[in-house]
């Protein structure tokens, strides 16, 4: 008897726990459960009723009621997707009725639904059944901050760094944080770096090593694996290694001392993150019975699982070809993939028929095998096709066919549902012999909207500078310069071309030059410095500046008072200029000299005769 009074008790509890609510009874209130059910009630005629139920799981945040009974009669029943009757109406019985089921919306972030019913007749009734359902809160990625910092333009955020150099990207998650608690802590991280690494950390250190661009991403999924869908938008510019070509130094062999003047060049390659191009090359079609020729087109530009969802979104798939027969062809295009089907699309776009007519301008020989002349043929739907035939359809009322869009032999919509990344295939089969043709490329068109966006860069290069490497070495302006003193060994000495870009990147190269030695034909006059011909004269005396541009200032002083006389003479010996020095009285003196600047840059000597001794002495001319 005890058994039998507690399995009643159990049974009432369980009964008593399934809450049934009504809109006359809980009229005004909001009720938090996610099981019971609702139902009108002994309603008053022409009184409103309003009741809001909304989960107390926050795990199990949307309310849905499934309705078993609909019958509003003269009145009218509206369900809102919220907590008041302000929130978004969902259905109303005035308008278009409601629905068997109603389910808090996504955007619908508390998850509630207000119920609000009204008629002026006996008779309505409404009963449903409460459940609730999970709903993800709203995750956004976030980037907090990165080093280098980034620079928003046109839309993204710009990291600009050189090859090698680290970047620090410090991630956070935005959260909604309503019906359930987000944090940093409870999610996780996957960062993309766009070069095929990827880190799982909030903060993550990275270096690119390739001078091009990257796109960045960064997924934040929470604690119940509700992932962000946002794109942060943020993209790497590393600096591209540049092209020093043009750049040079003249003469390449030379004394020391002499002028080399420097020619600098620098450029680099515009990046773009990708682009669709003709595929071009040289294919033979064999001939022969059933015989295939299966050409390749892999994409992965697109986003992830993307679709073709509009067969208009292909604008064309072009060939460029040529075959002397086109009744016994057959060209096929197969997909990589049709996630409507759960297998790879083929289409015909050409099937065998047309006769002997001409694809571009064939070689119609059956003893030579050397390609012709390619026409460009495209198959494409008929609003954007110059023929609203197929190829083999027009081929009849012409010998050659000529080139341009056709429409295809089967229509191109079983293509929809494929993805757009993967191996496209074109097949042409030769069917019949002798005949043959070539292949010399083929492309595939998409419209822009399905395209992602494109984006490039090319580095400039505002900072430009000659330096010499070596010790020896000196420059006379931006772009000249020399080595001396280098004695008797002939050497290759470089100049060095350093140049930074707009990232603020430095990169250089390196130019040779061969300095003969001063022993060395024609450059063996380095005995005519500081030497005197006859017998050494109570004379001393000081040049500058050495190198030259505008004036040479001698300096001397001369124990008698005797004449004294200066030339400048060329490597050849040739007398270029004289000037008589005054010599009044014995001592200290100094002249300058205007007239070396009428001289073009080169190595020259200066000799000063006194007492009947010369002494001879190099200087340059810038």
């Amino acid at each position: 008897m005890k058994t039998l009074t507690l399995t009643i008790c159990l049974i009432c509890f369980a009964f008593s726990s399934y809450s049934q609510y009504t809109l006359t009874d809980n009229d005004g209130e909001t009720i938090y459960t996610n099981t019971g059910t609702i139902s009108t009630g002994a309603y008053t005629p022409g009184q409103v009723y309003t009741l809001t139920i909304c989960s107390d799981d926050p795990l199990c945040s949307h309310i849905t009621v499934i309705f078993s009974d609909l019958i509003i009669a003269s009145g009218n029943f509206c369900v809102y997707d919220g907590n008041a009757t302000s929130s978004p109406i969902m259905a109303c019985s005035s308008w278009y009725g409601v629905p068997d089921t109603v389910t808090a919306s996504v955007n619908n972030v508390i998850g509630c639904l207000t119920f609000q019913f009204s008629s002026p007749d006996p008779g309505a009734v409404i009963s449903g059944t409460i459940s609730c359902n999970f709903s993800c809160q709203s995750t956004l990625a976030s980037v907090l901050s990165t080093d280098p910092p980034a620079v928003y333009s046109d839309g993204s955020y710009y990291i600009d760094v050189c090859q090698g150099q680290d970047i620090s990207f410090n991630g956070q998650g935005i959260y909604q944080n309503t019906t359930y608690p987000q944090s940093d802590a409870t999610s996780t991280f996957f960062w993309d770096f766009g070069d095929g690494i990827t880190s799982s950390s909030a903060s993550s250190t990275h270096t690119y090593t390739n001078g091009q661009g990257y796109e960045i991403d960064l997924i934040v999924t929470d604690n119940q694996g509700c992932s962000s869908t946002n794109n942060i938008s943020y993209r790497v510019r590393v600096s591209q290694t540049p092209s020093f070509s043009g750049t040079f130094a003249s003469p390449v062999t030379a004394c020391q001392g002499d002028t080399i003047t420097l020619t600098g060049n620098v450029s680099s390659e515009e990046f773009v993150n990708y682009s669709i191009t003709y595929d071009s090359f040289l294919a033979h079609i064999p001939d022969g019975t059933g015989e295939s020729l299966s050409l390749s087109m892999v994409y992965d530009i697109f986003e992830p699982g993307q679709t073709l969802e509009d067969i208009e979104d292909m604008c064309g798939i072009c060939v460029n070809m040529e075959h002397s027969f086109i009744g016994d062809l057959i060209i096929t295009i197969t997909c990589p993939f049709n996630t409507l089907t759960g297998t790879a699309t083929t289409v015909e776009l050409e099937y065998h028929h047309g006769g002997g007519t001409y694809l571009g301008i064939p070689v119609d020989d059956d003893a030579s095998s050397e390609p012709g002349i390619g026409w460009e043929y495209c198959w494409t739907y008929p609003a954007d096709a110059d023929y609203l035939q197929d190829l083999g359809d027009y081929a009849g009322s012409v010998s050659t066919l000529p080139s341009g869009s056709y429409i295809t032999s089967e229509p191109l919509d079983p293509l929809i549902g494929c993805e757009l990344n993967g191996e496209w295939i074109l097949t042409i089969t030769d069917n019949w012999s002798p005949d043959d043709g070539y292949v010399f490329g083929w492309n595939m068109c998409f419209d822009p909207s399905i395209l992602p966006e494109q984006w490039s860069y090319q580095n400039s290069y505002p900072a430009m500078l000659w330096s010499p490497s070596g010790a020896e070495g000196m420059m006379f302006s931006e772009n000249t310069g020399t080595y001396d003193e280098l004695g008797d060994a002939t050497t290759e000495q470089s100049f060095i071309f350093t140049v930074t870009d707009d990232f603020g990147c430095s990169h250089d190269t390196a130019i040779f030059v061969t300095f003969l030695g001063d022993t060395v034909s024609p450059c063996n006059t380095s005995g005519l410095d500081d030497y005197f011909t006859g017998e050494i004269a109570d004379i001393s005396f000081n040049i500058y500046p050495n190198p030259i541009t505008d004036y040479i200032t001698i300096e001397y002083f001369a124990q008698d008072n005797l004449p004294l006389t200066c030339y400048i003479i060329d490597a050849t010996g040739k007398l270029l200029l004289t000037e008589a020095l005054k010599n009044t009285s014995s001592g200290s003196q100094k002249i300058s000299i205007l007239d070396v600047k009428s001289l073009p840059p080169a190595n020259y000597f200066l000799i000063l005769n006194y007492n009947n001794n010369n002494f001879f002495r190099k200087i340059i001319i810038n």
